[in-house]
C-alpha cells in the first residue's frame, strides 16, 4: 500500500504534502496519521458525485480504464519468468516503486490483440499539446517529440509542475485558460 500511494501521490503536486506526512511518519517509526484520501486527493475526488443526485464513480473504474488502454498498446510478453527477471532488475533500478510496474499485469493473459499504432502525419489545423515538466507516466521529451510529428501547425507548452494531465487535471490557472481558449475558440497562445 505504501509504494502504491507513492506512485499515485507522483501523479498530483497537490499530493506532495500528505506523501511527507506519511513518509516522515513511516520514518520516524509512527503511524500515519494521514488517510489514503489525504495522501492521494485524486483518488478521494474520482470516488466523489460529479454531480448531486448522481451515483459515486465505482472505485474500481479508474483501473478498468487504465488496463483497458494499456493492455491493448502493445503486445505484452506472457512468460512469469519474464516478468520475474523484469522485476529483479528494476527493483534495483527503481527501489520505490520499479517492482510495481515491472510485474505481470493482467495484459499477460489479454484476450485481445494490441492494436496498431497510430501514424502521425503533420496536423491540418492548429494543435495543442500541453504537457507537464515532471510528468511520471509521460516523461517530457515524448510530449516534445509528439509535437514535433504533429508538424507547424503544433505548439508545445510544458508547465513547471507534476502530475499526468495539465489541463483541469492540475491547479494551473494559467493551462486551464489556455487549454479552455484553445478549446472553445482554437486560439494558440503567442
Amino acid at each position: 500500500m505504501f509504494r502504491e500511494a507513492t506512485r499515485q501521490a507522483l501523479y498530483s503536486d497537490q499530493s506532495f504534502p500528505g506523501l511527507a506526512a506519511l513518509w516522515s511518519a513511516l520514518r520516524d517509526g509512527r503511524a500515519p496519521r494521514v488517510t489514503l484520501a489525504q495522501v492521494v486527493p485524486i483518488l478521494a475526488s474520482r470516488a466523489a458525485p460529479a454531480e448531486p443526485g448522481w451515483p459515486a464513480v465505482p472505485p474500481d473504474s479508474f483501473a478498468v480504464g487504465f488496463l483497458g488502454v494499456v493492455c491493448r498498446d502493445a503486445a505484452w510478453p506472457r512468460s512469469a519468468h519474464r516478468y520475474a527477471a523484469d522485476v529483479a532488475v528494476d527493483s534495483l533500478r527503481y527501489p520505490m516503486v520499479g517492482s510495481m510496474s515491472a510485474g505481470m499485469f493482467p495484459c499477460a493473459r489479454w484476450r485481445f490483440p494490441a492494436v496498431p499504432p497510430v501514424t502521425l502525419r503533420p496536423a491540418a489545423r492548429d494543435t495543442l499539446v500541453l504537457h507537464n515538466l515532471r510528468d511520471p507516466a509521460a516523461p517530457i521529451p515524448g510530449g516534445r517529440a509528439l509535437a514535433l510529428a504533429l508538424g507547424p501547425k503544433a505548439r508545445f507548452l510544458s508547465f513547471d509542475q507534476g502530475g499526468h494531465g495539465t489541463y483541469l487535471l492540475s491547479a494551473n490557472p494559467e493551462a486551464n485558460a489556455i487549454g479552455a481558449a484553445y478549446l472553445a475558440h482554437g486560439l494558440l497562445p503567442g
